[in-house]
């Protein structure tokens, strides 16, 4: 038997400039577990849905372009970074300068005890440059790059005890207020008008 394919020329080809081909994904790395001591290491980076317009990303998303969330492990304690980049329409002047402000949280988790004992959330603020630098990488950018950046950031809250995972969760969310993103990544959905607008959005486009 003989076999025939059509190769897509616009998609695969022989790469005589030393560019790159990339897909974008809007969810990468490894998901949540409620038992904290089997996540893994590593970085994960969520986007709204690509093939929605922008206008509705807006509206149902609360102009986020991404949530970045980094788990590392050392001494008995994971530690969890998160970082919510809006849209560049969401800005602020502040001293003369235009900042892109982003909302971030740290916590640590205690091992041996199973619970957080310390959670933190901050506003970092971003120079032009500076963000569109960050929003495409990761919590690793400074590692892999002699780029460093160094956000200015102002701490909101900051509470240490004993927090459960659903509680600390919840925290998160309400921390991320309007941003489905968060909802996505602790329980693996969006919430379930999110789901029936996008449903409708997507009906409506076909």
């Amino acid at each position: 038997m003989q076999k025939y394919i059509a190769i897509d020329e616009d998609r695969v080809r022989i790469n005589v400039d030393s560019s790159t081909y990339i897909e974008e994904d809007t969810w990468h790395g490894a998901p949540f577990n409620e038992d904290i001591r089997a996540i893994q290491p590593g970085t994960v980076k969520l986007r709204p849905p690509l093939d929605i317009d922008p206008s509705y990303i807006s509206f149902l998303f609360a102009d986020a372009y991404c949530l970045d969330i980094k788990w590392s492990e050392g001494n008995g304690v994971k530690t969890f970074v998160s970082l919510e980049m809006k849209s560049e329409k969401v800005k602020l002047e502040l001293n003369g300068n235009i900042y892109f402000p982003a909302r971030y949280m740290h916590a640590e988790f205690d091992i041996s005890a199973n619970c957080i004992w310390h959670f933190d959330g901050a506003i970092q603020l971003f120079l032009e440059y500076e963000y569109h630098q960050r929003r495409e990488s990761d919590f690793n950018m400074n590692a892999k790059t002699t780029d460093h950046i160094k956000a200015r950031s102002k701490k909101i809250f900051k509470l240490n005890g004993p927090i459960n995972a659903t509680s600390w969760a919840e925290l998160c969310c309400q921390f991320y207020t309007a941003n489905p993103l968060t909802f996505e990544y602790f329980s693996k959905s969006y919430p379930a008008h999110i789901n029936e607008m996008l449903a409708k959005i997507r009906a409506r486009n076909f």
